[in-house]
């Protein structure tokens, strides 16, 4: 609220120290993981930050040493009010789809209620949009750089919470 009422009063002084304290929110590494990712979100909105260090940032809050809870809640911020960056920028989608591939099984389950929240949260138009964008860019059978050797019924079940998650139909076998 205070993010747009401060875009209201067109004040550039007050705006730039409020771009500045959502900086130091966005890069402290103690504030909570939806808070950081929520303020992330909002400087990229205002053009504040731009999309390469907004990549750097959801890549640090992502990586495959952290706690992927900590993950799960930046997206959840990150995500709030709209999923349709993740529609627009490739780079950030990828950084996304690699993580929620990235984590083991234990952790995943740990989060998911997060993510489902956190994409439960968006339009069921986004979401389809984002499931067509994470299915066009999936490499495809053909790919030579792509296992090919996976058992299709141990992958069933994660094939299924992932359209679950994203509001689309279960996969077809």
């Amino acid at each position: 609220g205070a993010n747009g009422a401060l875009a209201l009063l067109e004040d550039d002084s007050v705006t730039a120290d409020w771009q500045a304290a959502l900086r130091q929110v966005a890069e402290g590494d103690r504030q909570p993981g939806a808070l950081a990712g929520r303020a992330t979100r909002l400087l990229l909105d205002a053009g504040a930050m731009e999309a390469d260090a907004v990549a750097a940032a959801m890549s640090r809050a992502l990586s495959s040493g952290g706690d992927p809870a900590f993950g799960a809640a930046w997206i959840e911020g990150f995500l709030r009010g709209s999923g349709l960056v993740l529609v627009h920028d490739a780079t950030l989608l990828g950084l996304l789809d690699d993580w929620v591939g990235g984590v083991g099984a234990e952790a995943f389950e740990a989060v998911l209620p997060l993510l489902r929240r956190a994409f439960g949260a968006l339009p069921a138009g986004e979401r389809r949009r984002i499931g067509t964008r994470v299915r066009a860019g999936a490499p495809t059978p053909s790919d030579p750089t792509i296992a090919t050797d996976y058992d299709p019924a141990r992958a069933a079940p994660a094939l299924a919470v992932v359209a679950r998650l994203l509001g689309g139909p279960p996969p077809h076998e």
